[in-house]
């Protein structure tokens, strides 16, 4: 099976939110069609100064990154990638059947984007990519900046409860309590996107922790942002684990922080990114 809208009634509707959205994105933007083994990969260029290539999580697109676009790409010509098998613009042909799937999809996209060892942003299951790519092809990646990476814990009911209120947060925010709301810019770049998505049939393989033998052989830099309450892993337990396998990774705490950085602390997360 390959990530497809459930009709073509859900694909129009998602095609008129996302060129909405386009429209919106700060400056000038290039989009790309790069193809791979597993289809065509949407990829938005923007910005000036050194690639930085931004993943985005779970049910997102290139577009879900607008809220940050203006600061990263003061400072980097941004490759923001559409994620194949996700709600978004690229094209999936072929199944991604597991994580050796994943890495080479990723690989081949930068390859097509002719940027070698680029440094890699990602959020969630973003972050996970980028880890993933950098385990398994080290030449390929320059360093990583990973934002509440899965991979490092069992995602289950306490995200799921804690998704549904993030969800509340961004359609209704006057409904759930003010540390439950997300940014104000943020939930104007992803409302829209999120409200459409759920019309299409994700096909990606499951988020497979990261083994210490993966993590000791990524060669790249790796800086770690983590929220202190985070719903995907016991952070406590991670920042114990990295100090252990990879003492030289910086690797940093959110006091109070959930999972939604992003959304809920974005100038927190764009200087992280920019802290190179």
């Amino acid at each position: 099976m390959v990530g497809r809208f459930a009709n073509d009634k859900a694909r129009q509707r998602f095609s008129e939110v996302y060129e909405a959205q386009r429209a919106r994105w700060p400056g000038p933007a290039e989009e790309l069609d790069v193809p791979t083994a597993f289809g065509t990969t949407r990829v938005r260029r923007s910005g000036t100064g050194p690639a930085l290539v931004l993943l985005h999580g779970v049910f997102g697109n290139s577009l879900t990154w607008r809220h940050h676009a203006e600061t990263l790409g003061a400072h980097h010509t941004l490759y923001a990638v559409d994620t194949i098998g996700e709600p978004g613009l690229s094209a999936q042909t072929a199944d991604l059947t597991g994580a050796e799937d994943c890495a080479s999809w990723l690989s081949s996209v930068l390859t097509g984007l002719s940027l070698a060892r680029p440094h890699l942003a990602g959020i969630s299951r973003g972050a996970w990519l980028a880890l993933n790519l950098a385990a398994r092809e080290p030449s390929a990646v320059g360093g990583v900046h990973a934002v509440e990476p899965a991979g490092f814990g069992r995602v289950g009911a306490r995200f799921h409860l804690s998704s549904l209120v993030t969800f509340a947060g961004l359609a209704f925010p006057s409904l759930v309590p003010r540390r439950a709301r997300v940014d104000e810019t943020a939930r104007q770049a992803v409302k829209p996107l999120l409200g459409v998505a759920f019309g299409y049939r994700v096909q990606v393989p499951p988020i497979l922790p990261l083994s210490d033998d993966e993590l000791r052989a990524v060669t790249a830099p790796v800086r770690v942002l983590l929220g202190e309450r985070s719903e995907i892993h016991r952070t406590a337990e991670v920042t114990a684990r990295l100090t252990t396998v990879r003492p030289d990774w910086d690797v940093r705490v959110v006091p109070g922080g959930t999972h939604a950085l992003s959304l809920r602390r974005p100038d927190l997360v764009d200087g992280f990114l920019l802290d190179a």
